[in-house]
């Protein structure tokens, strides 16, 4: 037996596991976020960012019920079901032939237009919505998004907006 405190006596295999289980806890919290993997995969999108998007775009919210009454992200399923359907515009008339998400074309997507300035800038006349103006990630505070996870986002839409 090994003393490891006074007065107390632990087994050699009771130190192994405990080292174990150190190991294990110190090498999972030191993981980074940037070490997360995002694929084009809309569960992979939804759990790494647009899961954070239900903060202010889900039922009840401010921005649910003042802007886009049809976007909810507070779940995966409502998630997908919004974003591939037609804006449905409260305050923004002139975005009523726009698409959150136009399955296989980012450049005519809202969500798209969203973290692109070039899409952005170009989204009236690529969508024929004259005088829909969408306003940048950085203004709405998704800035944060990591590049992984834009690439990730452009290649799903182009790749056709999969339920995956």
């Amino acid at each position: 037996m090994i003393r490891i405190f006074r007065n107390s006596r632990v087994r050699t295999p009771a130190i192994l596991v405990s080292l174990c289980v150190l190991a294990v806890g110190v090498s999972y919290c030191g993981k980074k976020d940037s070490e997360t993997t995002v694929e084009a995969k809309f569960s992979s999108l939804y759990a790494n960012g647009l899961n954070g998007c239900a903060s202010c775009h889900a039922p009840g919210k401010e921005v649910y019920t003042a802007s886009v009454a049809n976007l909810d992200m507070s779940s995966a399923a409502s998630a997908y079901t919004s974003l591939v359907s037609k804006i449905d515009v409260v305050a923004k008339p002139e975005c009523d032939s726009a698409y959150y998400v136009v399955p296989s074309s980012s450049a005519k997507s809202a969500i798209w237009a969203i973290m692109d300035n070039t899409t952005r800038e170009a989204f009236a006349d690529s969508t024929g919505a004259t005088g829909c103006s969408i306003i940048s990630g950085e203004t709405m505070g998704i800035a944060s998004l990591s590049t992984e996870f834009k690439t990730a986002l452009k290649q799903w839409i182009d790749g056709g907006a999969l339920n995956n």
